[in-house]
């Protein structure tokens, strides 16, 4: 058995046309097709980032939206430019860390308190 990449993961949305702008308008990723009624699906090179509306899974006492330690990060040449764009877009980042001699991170969060973040790996990585 083998498994060669991940294919898709699923964010379960409170507020869905807001985390569809989010991600659409202020973090600029592709629609992958029209969005359907609580469904939509983001083009991430070669995985889907996949919006949920929440009411459409659960009940809300069931599931704490953003409680998770999880981190989704996007992968970047210039960490600085994206960064500066998306604070100019309105979305809060915070300052780049050096990770390590060859990843720089710059993390915030979406409109449901997820991490996420930018990653700028050096070359050779």
């Amino acid at each position: 058995m083998q498994i060669r990449s991940a294919a898709r993961m699923v964010f379960i949305v409170r507020n869905f046309q807001f985390s569809l702008e989010f991600y659409r308008d202020l973090l600029g990723l592709q629609l992958e097709a029209e969005p359907g009624s609580g469904w939509a699906c983001f083009d991430c090179g070669g995985m889907l980032l996949c919006l949920c509306a929440f009411n459409a899974v659960m009940p809300y006492e069931e599931h704490t939206l953003g409680s998770s330690p999880d981190q989704l990060l996007f992968q970047v040449d210039n960490i600085e430019e994206v960064r500066s764009e998306l604070i100019r877009r309105g979305v809060d980042v915070k300052p780049v860390q050096q990770m390590s001699s060859t990843v720089r991170i710059a993390e915030f969060r979406d409109p449901d308190g997820r991490y996420l973040g930018l990653e700028e790996r050096s070359s050779g990585i």
